[in-house]
C-alpha cells in the first residue's frame, strides 16, 4: 500500500516488521478442555463487524447436523453493540449455546484464546479493507485454529499465508462448511499442526526482533 501511494520509494530501501507475540504471555499449562467445543471470540462488535454471519451459518449447519445442537459453545467477549445477540437469526439457535461476556484485561483475553478449541475472527462486511487486527496476531500466539470471516485485504492475504479458512461475510454456506470441518477435526482430536507453522513463527517477537535488528544494521548512520 504504502509503494503504491509513493511509487518513488524503492523496495529494496524498505521493509516490513510484523506485530508480534509474545510466547512467554501465554499459560505454559496444557489447555482446559471442556466437555462442548468452544468457538470464541472476543474483540469487539459493531457496525458491519456483526455476528450475523456467525448466527446464520450455525443455523444452516444445525438443520444439517442436529448432532452438533448439544456439542458447541459460542462465547463473545468484549463489547457488542446493543442489539446484535438479538432477532431471528440468533433466537434460531439452541438455548445458551451463544454466551456473551464483557471486555477482559488482555492477559486474561490471551488465556481464553489459548483455551479455546477454535478461535473466531470477524471483520466488516465490507467489498475490501487494507487493515489487519492486532487480535490476529494475538491469536497466533495462542496457537489455537482459527476460522475467519473477512474481505479481501490484508488480513485475509495474512490468513490465507497461515493457512486458515477464511470466507467473505456473505458467504454462508461457505462458513457453515468452515465451521463444520474444524468442529469435526475437534471432535475427533485431531493431532498436529493447523497452519503453515513457520509462517505463524515469524510473527513472534525473537524472529520480528531479527529482522528490525537486520533493519538497524543496515541503516546509514
Amino acid at each position: 500500500m504504502v509503494l503504491k501511494a509513493y511509487p518513488f520509494l524503492k523496495p529494496e530501501r524498505t521493509a516490513l516488521v510484523p506485530h508480534v507475540f509474545d510466547p512467554a504471555l501465554y499459560p505454559s499449562r496444557p489447555k482446559h478442555r471442556s466437555e462442548k467445543v468452544t468457538l470464541r471470540f472476543l474483540g469487539t462488535l459493531f457496525s458491519r463487524r456483526t455476528p450475523l454471519p456467525i448466527f446464520l451459518a450455525l443455523g444452516s449447519l444445525m438443520h444439517r447436523r442436529p448432532d452438533l445442537r448439544d456439542a458447541l459453545r459460542i462465547e463473545l467477549v468484549g463489547f457488542v453493540e446493543p442489539g446484535m445477540l438479538e432477532g431471528p437469526a440468533a433466537a434460531s439457535l439452541p438455548c445458551g449455546m451463544v454466551g456473551h461476556r464483557p471486555p477482559v484485561p488482555y492477559l486474561e483475553s490471551l488465556e481464553l484464546m489459548y483455551d479455546a478449541d477454535i478461535l473466531l475472527l470477524i471483520e466488516a462486511d465490507v467489498a475490501s479493507t487494507p487493515f489487519v487486527p492486532s487480535k490476529l496476531t494475538d491469536y497466533m500466539g495462542a496457537n489455537t485454529p482459527i476460522v475467519a470471516i473477512a474481505p479481501e485485504g490484508g488480513c485475509r492475504d495474512i490468513l490465507g499465508r497461515l493457512g486458515c479458512p477464511t470466507v467473505d461475510p456473505k458467504n454462508i454456506d461457505g462458513i457453515a462448511s468452515a465451521l463444520e470441518t474444524a468442529i469435526d477435526r475437534v471432535i475427533r482430536g485431531a493431532s498436529g499442526t493447523w497452519c503453515n507453522e513457520e509462517f505463524r513463527q515469524s510473527f513472534g517477537f525473537r524472529s520480528a526482533a531479527a529482522v528490525f535488528a537486520t533493519l538497524l544494521r543496515s541503516s546509514p548512520i
